[in-house]
């Protein structure tokens, strides 16, 4: 038996010593055991009570080992061997340990994260009749239908500061026209800062700011030369470096259908050039330094008409397979088949990891146009319903088993000032109701 003191000090102690040192950490400890030890005895470390030093780290390995393997009788001879016999039993028991907690690793249920799903929201446009309702009111609406996460398209500070105390994630936009003088002049940037998130940002959850949304489209009017974006990027991340604010990554938003020419097949997809190599590759390589995500606004409304809509609505038997690679791939919905041409455009460019958010997607329930006869509530709600199974499911897409991270919704209410207007695309009415 191992005595407190150390009567022979060629054994027991020792021993032990190197079972804490060795072991002690392998296995986190959280239980507290009390001070008689008389739970153990089941296991027969009867010497226990007495070395006091090392028994709460000693305890929880024992037991784990007691879950993942047979009966260990040498843990229980440590103590009365010498040092270089005992240093013997824990290597090979060490070895066991390593493959059992393997074993236990491998057989466990892959874990399954599903995309944080969120909304748009834009002041409405006062020429066109529509009335905003007050920042507390249209919070209270967001809080009411359990929406997670917003992306602020024109972010103002009395919006931002509705949404404190709440748990809802923001995502800030700064409006296009703003980029140019953000890139020429750091001050504006740190203004801006300073001014929509510096003090908001203990009581507000801001997570992300994008600068410019579609700046490299030239279908904008109020579109900066695309050049300038990387600079003001970089300017609003040091501002906020300068002011002690580390947690808000900044990126910048892309539209898919102005940076890759064609979905398919997935697997061949590409950045359009020249912006690919002289605009966003740079860019990507601001965001992989400072771990930020890569942002695009996609919508499988706008793709190819010739395509089913019951691909786009993420209906069986609907289905589409990449033959392009080595291994086919079956896709069973459009917005997978988008995501998929994204990743694999990071990947050739060397950017594989990089986090995807999608900015803005959805399905209008209305359009001028009459000859767009799917922009229907009920088309919409059967978009919007399917999307959101599909990510709730956390299954992600053939390319990327982790999928997007984040989702955004476009929109909250209905906003005519938007370009691609003459469609409506609200969840509600300006009046917040559905």
């Amino acid at each position: 038996m191992v005595s407190r003191g150390d009567k022979n000090p060629q054994y027991g102690t020792r021993g032990f010593d190197a079972l804490a040192r060795q072991l002690g950490y392998l296995i986190p400890y959280s239980t507290k055991w009390s001070a008689s030890h008389r739970e153990v005895g089941p296991w027969g470390w009867k010497s226990l009570q007495q070395i006091t030093n090392y028994r709460n780290r000693i305890i929880p390995l024992n037991f784990a080992l007691r879950l993942l393997l047979p009966r260990h009788s040498q843990f229980r001879i440590v103590s009365t061997l010498p040092r270089k016999q005992a240093m013997k039993i824990l290597k090979c028991d060490l070895l066991l340990i390593v493959i059992a907690v393997t074993v236990v690793v491998l057989m466990a249920p892959p874990t399954i994260s599903a995309a944080k799903v969120g909304v748009t929201y834009s002041t409405p446009d006062f020429s066109s009749g529509s009335v905003e309702a007050s920042p507390k009111r249209i919070v209270a609406k967001i809080v009411s239908m359990e929406i997670e996460a917003v992306r602020l398209v024109d972010p103002n500070p009395e919006m931002i500061r509705a949404f404190a105390s709440t748990k809802i994630s923001l995502f800030l936009s700064v409006p296009n026209p703003l980029v140019p003088m953000l890139a020429s002049d750091r001050l504006q940037a740190f203004e801006w800062v300073k001014l929509h998130v510096l003090p908001f940002h203990n009581r507000t959850k801001i997570s992300m700011i994008s600068v410019g949304d579609d700046v490299v489209s030239s279908s904008w009017p109020d579109a900066p030369p695309p050049l300038f974006l990387l600079r003001a990027i970089r300017n609003v991340r040091r501002s906020l470096v300068h002011l002690g604010i580390h947690k808000v990554s900044v990126s910048t938003t892309f539209s898919f259908l102005s940076i890759i020419p064609s979905a398919f097949p997935p697997s061949l997809a590409r950045f359009r050039n020249p912006n690919g190599d002289v605009i966003i590759k740079p860019i990507l390589e601001f965001l992989e330094k400072t771990k930020s995500s890569f942002l695009v606004n996609l919508y499988p409304y706008n793709i190819d008409s010739s395509i089913h809509k019951g691909f786009a609505f993420f209906e069986d038997p609907f289905s589409y397979v990449d033959d392009s690679s080595i291994i086919q791939v079956r896709y069973g919905n459009l917005f997978d088949v988008m995501v998929d041409a994204v990743v694999r455009s990071l990947a050739v460019m060397g950017h594989e990891n990089l986090p995807v958010v999608v900015g803005e997607t959805g399905w209008p329930s209305w359009s001028s146009n009459s000859s767009e006869v799917y922009a229907t509530p009920k088309c919409s709600q059967r978009f919007l319903n399917a999307l959101v199974d599909h990510l709730r499911a956390g299954k992600g897409t053939p390319l990327r088993k982790e999928g997007v991270s984040e989702v955004y919704i476009f929109e909250l209410c209905d906003n005519e000032s938007k370009q691609q207007s003459k469609r409506t695309w609200g969840l509600l009415d300006y009046h917040l109701k559905k």
